[in-house]
């Protein structure tokens, strides 16, 4: 009966710490949650043929200066066939801390291409949320 009884706290002990950890990581998500709209959510919304007024009103206005050339691609999408079809192009891009959105647009104002990309310094967890496509 004594052995019985462990097997039946080490149960509970498992369940416990699951719930606690599922509990903590849940938590920790909700205190990076993006507020911001450079985020993946916004990213996947960015469609090829889109505008660059709805890309605006999605993103808000682009960032001015130059941006960084150490970010890693976390994901690229074009259309190679309209890349290759329309000049020039104009590239825009939505910045934050950690993160940043990559437009590419033809001459007349429509999506081409897409990145979003992270910045190389980000930490271990937010990769890990990067990873999952979160």
């Amino acid at each position: 009966m004594l052995s019985g009884s462990r097997t039946g706290k080490k149960h509970w002990f498992c369940a416990t710490m699951v719930i606690v950890i599922v509990t903590l990581l849940t938590l920790s998500w909700l205190m990076i949650r993006p507020d911001s709209p450079v985020n993946r959510a916004n990213y996947n919304r960015i469609q090829v043929g889109m505008t660059s007024h709805n890309v605006d009103s999605l993103l808000g206005l682009p960032m001015e200066d130059l941006p960084p050339l150490s970010y890693e691609d976390i994901r690229a999408d074009e259309d190679v066939a309209m890349l290759l079809a329309t000049w020039p192009h104009s590239i825009r891009h939505w910045k934050t801390d950690t993160h940043m959105i990559t437009v590419i647009f033809d001459a007349e104002g429509k999506v081409v291409g897409r990145s979003y990309s992270r910045d190389p310094e980000a930490g271990l967890f937010r990769r890990v949320i990067d990873w999952l496509g979160l």
